[in-house]
Parts: structure tokens; sequence; C-alpha cells
């Protein structure tokens, strides 16, 4: 899916007690998230976005979003 749509990120995500964890990625060169990081939901992503809404979401230059400007890669 990341390459179909010229993404650095595609991830498959778990939810559960209050933490995002990623539980498979692609495994594009820019690609930050890495299996098994997680953070909590009180942190902006766009998955507590989707989780919030209920709704799709496509995002063309995350970079240029306020939701993006305090994502930091995670370790």
């Amino acid at each position: 899916m990341a390459q179909m749509y010229e993404s650095s990120s595609g991830v498959i995500l778990q939810y559960r007690q209050g933490v995002f964890n990623v539980v498979s990625t692609n495994s594009n060169v820019d690609n930050f998230l890495v299996k098994n990081v997680n953070w909590p939901w009180e942190m902006i992503s766009f998955c507590r976005r989707i989780m919030e809404t209920k709704d799709k979401l496509y995002v063309s230059d995350t970079e240029a979003s306020d939701e993006w400007c305090c994502v930091t890669p995670l370790q």
C-alpha cells in the first residue's frame, strides 16, 4: 500500500489499554515507524484522529499538517 500511494509509511497498528503499537510496517528507508514501537493515546497523532473521528484519512503532505508538527521519530 505504501508503495502504491508513494507513502513513506505503511503500518498496521494495534490499539489497546491506551497505547498504539506498530504490529507490522513497510521497509521504506524514510519510514521511522518500526515494529513494536508504541506511543500513548495522549500523543497527538493521525492514528488518534482516525480513532476519534472513525473516518478515513489521507494526508498528501504530512509535514505541512498541524498534527505532524508535534511528531518526532520514535525510538
